[in-house]
């Protein structure tokens, strides 16, 4: 026991900083946890799985999408003076705009080529929904 005290005390920053990150990314997953109930109740079963399904594919396609640009931003912060702070994000914004809008095209073009040859007999219909899921990735990764 004592040397798990002695552990937590020797680590006790690197453990908050890391449960501060972790909170970070697990309070949408609560969040949308939470709402997830509400949503069903509003939608018929056929309209909750289209949702579902395409749901996640923005999973899988968002990292690319994003490209942890945004998380490159952070971390370079407070290492920079205001001027190159502005010339950074500057510079990522218009590689997120650009290279998400040719991903998200890309994206939804390998997606409809996945369906027709993996899931041919599927009744979800592939537009709208595969193009609203995935020009969301853009739009939120920008935003964020």
């Amino acid at each position: 026991m004592n040397y798990l005290i002695e552990l937590y005390k020797r680590f006790k920053s690197q453990i908050v900083n890391l449960s501060i990150y972790l909170l970070a990314s697990l309070i949408p997953m609560l969040l949308a946890l939470m709402a997830n109930p509400s949503i069903a109740m509003n939608m018929s079963p056929e309209d909750y799985a289209i949702v579902g399904y395409y749901a996640a594919f923005n999973t899988l396609l968002a990292p690319l999408i994003n490209f942890f640009l945004l998380h490159y931003y952070t971390k370079r912060f407070f290492e920079l003076n205001d001027e190159e702070r502005l010339i950074l994000k500057a510079t990522i914004f218009k590689a997120l705009i650009l290279f998400s809008l040719l991903l998200a095209v890309g994206s939804i073009v390998v997606l409809y080529f996945y369906i027709a040859i993996f899931n041919a007999d599927s009744k979800i219909p592939f537009l709208p929904y595969a193009v609203m899921s995935v020009m969301v990735l853009p739009i939120t990764g920008i935003y964020s």
